[in-house]
């Protein structure tokens, strides 16, 4: 099973505390590390889960639901995964985000 995650902006909050951190030559905390780059929560899950399949993280111009699943679409039609867990996220600004989440089969 492969993972995709289409997200419409990485996580802003995260970041300018980095950059931050970086500009006052302190020490990043890992956390921040690991928050801020989308494909460590997807090799997370894979780890936890044992899955085997490919991680793909992009930034969606436009509805992150159609990036998200056109990339699985492409991953299923590769024949790199029989299975694609499809994730969409909008961290929204001020206001709460969304997610949604759908798992794509191929053909076969």
């Amino acid at each position: 099973m492969a993972l995709v995650l289409a997200a419409t902006r990485g996580d802003v909050a995260t970041q300018a505390a980095i950059d931050d951190a970086v500009a006052r030559r302190q020490p990043v905390a890992r956390e921040l590390l690991f928050q801020n780059v989308p494909s460590t929560a997807l090799g997370h899950l894979s780890i936890v889960w044992g899955l085997t399949g490919p991680l793909i993280t992009t930034l969606a111009i436009g509805p992150p639901e159609h990036a998200a699943d056109a990339t699985a679409a492409r991953v299923l039609a590769s024949g790199d995964a029989d299975r694609v867990l499809a994730v969409a996220v909008d961290p929204g600004g001020a206001a709460p985000g969304t997610a949604t989440a759908r798992l794509l089969a191929g053909g076969r």
